[in-house]
């Protein structure tokens, strides 16, 4: 669930304003309208899957407008399983080809793509997918680097084991075979 704020254009009087909840409230997965006759904006509580074109499509077509924002998100993704660059092509192109995708740059030897779009018009689910389904492998590149530390501590240990065992190591080739190279070692006097 999300709240969001538009701004609605062209309300004049309370008539006005319950057209404008009366549209919006028929969207599926709208939960909750409130239109401001006063401030001129409508609040929607929504599912997350609801796209917010959805939204205005429905204010436009009750004969009000809404002010957008302008607001373009920028994503990084890592791509897996790209081995060439037609890999790199297939994706851009799946990419370029989805509505609100504005710039899709994949970069093959980074395995990385970075995508600017608008969220009112795609959703960060729908372009994963999008990938998913050129057969490729896509996850925000915030989860992998969580991931990369995990990685990285568990290599540390890995390494402090390694260290350990090739000290403990060398200290028994030396009581064992340290008479083969001809090392004296401390004598032991034993009571038997």
């Amino acid at each position: 669930m999300s709240t969001k704020t538009y701004e609605i254009t062209g309300m004049t009087c309370s008539s006005c304003r319950l057209h404008v909840e009366k549209a919006i409230s028929k969207v599926a997965g709208v939960e909750a309208v409130d239109v401001n006759l006063v401030t001129n904006k409508a609040s929607v509580t929504m599912s997350d899957d609801v796209l917010e074109a959805t939204i205005i499509k429905a204010v436009e077509d009750s004969g009000y407008g809404v002010l957008e924002e302008v607001l373009t998100k920028s994503v990084d993704l890592k791509i897996t399983d790209m081995t060439c660059s037609s890999c790199v092509a297939n994706v851009e192109g799946a990419l370029s080809a989805v509505p609100g995708i504005e710039k899709a740059t994949v970069n093959l030897l980074m395995e990385r793509a970075h995508i600017e779009y608008d969220p009112n018009q795609v959703k960060l689910f729908d372009i994963i997918e999008t990938i998913k389904g050129q057969g490729y492998g896509a996850v925000r590149m915030e989860d992998v680097i969580e991931d990369d530390d995990t990685l990285i501590k568990a290599q540390r240990k890995e390494r402090r084991g390694v260290i350990v065992g090739l000290i403990l190591g060398a200290i028994m080739l030396y009581i064992t075979m340290g008479q083969m190279f001809s090392i004296k070692l401390p004598h032991l006097h034993s009571s038997i």
